[in-house]
């Protein structure tokens, strides 16, 4: 019981994510700080409001795919005029690392909305997805890494120099394997 009521304790963030390696949970809220949460509801790890300077959280993604990684992705765009970004930081020192500028993609008046992680949307890839608080709603994802060979592409390098990016699909049926 006591269990479920740090779990309760923890909706009343409205930017929430987890750490699996950790079993615990990122929260934060518009401009608070961004904190670390274990389940019982112990406080493992800070960014202070003052180092992060986000002034409107509405989503954040906790990144293990990514080569150098963790990451933790932060949506930023609170009000109706604010810019809408998306800012890759550090977990461990709450360093700015880069950001992504969806402003343009997104609603007039749009604020932010969630986060997600994902390597299941495209084979071989890593895509940072997120959603806007708007009517419309809008869905968006950004490839943010490729690993290994993309399937249906081959780079052809050529005994004159540069490359060649050749692109094919096709389909097999009833294939056999001796």
């Amino acid at each position: 019981m006591q269990q479920l009521l740090h779990l309760l304790h923890l909706l009343q963030y409205g930017v929430l994510s987890y750490n699996a390696a950790q079993n615990a949970f990122w929260v934060a809220n518009w401009s608070t700080d961004i904190v670390l949460v274990s389940r019982t509801g112990a406080t493992l790890y800070t960014i202070p409001a003052a180092q992060h300077g986000f002034t409107g959280m509405s989503g954040n993604a906790y990144d293990t795919l990514s080569p150098g990684g963790p990451y933790l992705w932060i949506f930023s765009g609170g009000t109706a005029t604010d810019p809408k970004v998306l800012y890759k930081i550090n977990p461990v020192n709450g360093q700015k690392l880069d950001s992504i500028d969806v402003t343009d993609i997104l609603p007039t008046g749009a604020i932010g909305g969630g986060l997600w992680v994902t390597d299941q949307f495209e084979p071989n890839t890593v895509t940072l997805g997120g959603s806007s608080q708007a009517v419309p709603h809008r869905l968006f994802g950004f490839k943010i890494h490729e690993f290994g060979p993309i399937p249906g592409t081959v780079t052809v390098l050529s005994p004159n120099g540069g490359e060649k990016f050749l692109s094919w699909s096709m389909a097999i049926n009833n294939l056999e394997i001796f």
